[in-house]
């Protein structure tokens, strides 16, 4: 999302991998229900869109109350000098974890609670109240920034409905398109600046494109939670990809603290942390519409200076 070359979205692999892990578990039972609570992950360097996925799952453990999985992603290229042998190439490496799902007596009284958003006083409106992504930007944008936008983030519209929180610095600054926009966030320090928005996996008439299994609905979050955290930064800073020479995710770490149910309205809000080193810090997490937190997502990414680009940021 974001990079229109031949370089595959991370949140596609990420979400295949998470699949992969599911595939591996015992059969879920009345008695035991696998419940995913961790993926950590490195990018080890760009997977192709030209060359196919392999994926190797290890059982690292399978107990009575856990089960941990490794996962690498491999991709095969032909030679370049012509030899005939293929290279075969890492591209990504996961440590997936599930826990067997606990009866109620196991949770002690007042241990069920919930982080709050950073703004939640923007959040109180109903997302079946909101317009969707592509009104707002037929209505806010320039036709030419609404048509880069839909180039650039294809996915968004394919897969998800979206209704943007057009408070939030992300939305109206088209993720980093429309960098000079004037936002209601500007006099906010940058930590505190948001891309939010409620999305739903789209659905078509008759139910088709419905979510039905655990694996299927936590593929599908991590596929959406990859999105645009690398480089939120520049867009809070009213930049965009044309000041650097790399932007990209280094490493990762998505935890779900419930099980998440994405065929539904669910909030995504997005900040950034900590930069420095040419790396930045960014979280997203995500909310039900009861306000329970379900899961966050927080990455390290690799964001270098275009050299005769660097300039003065706008905070």
């Amino acid at each position: 999302m974001g990079n229109v070359s031949s370089i595959s979205y991370g949140g596609c692999v990420l979400g295949l991998c998470i699949s992969a892990a599911f595939a591996s578990l015992p059969s879920n039972d009345t008695k035991r229900i696998y419940d995913i609570y961790s993926v950590l992950g490195t990018f080890l360097g760009p997977t192709s869109t030209k060359a196919k996925l392999q994926f190797a799952v290890e059982d690292i453990r399978t107990t009575k109350s856990f089960a941990t999985r490794k996962v690498e992603v491999w991709q095969d290229f032909p030679d370049e000098n012509g030899g005939g042998k293929a290279a075969r190439r890492r591209t990504m490496i996961q440590l997936v974890d599930f826990h067997v799902r606990e009866p109620a007596t196991s949770v002690l009284p007042g241990m069920t609670y919930s982080k709050q958003p950073l703004h939640p006083e923007s959040y109180r409106d109903d997302p079946d109240t909101l317009i969707n992504q592509h009104q707002y930007l037929e209505q806010t944008q320039s036709s030419t920034i609404s048509k880069q936008f839909h180039h650039v983030f294809p996915l968004f519209f394919r897969y998800l409905d979206i209704k943007p929180i057009t408070q939030s610095m992300g939305v109206a600054k088209a993720l980093g398109l429309n960098s000079g926009a004037k936002t209601s966030q500007d006099s906010l320090a940058l930590q505190e600046r948001t891309n939010a928005q409620w999305f739903r996996i789209k659905k078509e008439e008759g139910g088709e494109g419905e979510l039905t299994t655990p694996g299927e609905r936590a593929a599908a979050v991590a596929f959406v939670m990859d999105s645009a955290l690398a480089f939120l930064p520049l867009t809070f800073t009213h930049r965009f990809f044309n000041v650097v020479s790399a932007v990209s995710t280094l490493e990762f770490a998505l935890r779900f603290f419930s099980p998440p149910n994405p065929n539904e309205w669910v909030l995504h809000e997005q900040h950034t942390e900590n930069g420095g080193g040419a790396r930045t810090f960014s979280t997203g997490r995500l909310w039900d519409r009861d306000g329970r937190c379900v899961a966050s997502m927080s990455q390290q990414s690799i964001m270098r200076a275009r050299a005769e680009k660097m300039g003065v940021a706008k905070l």
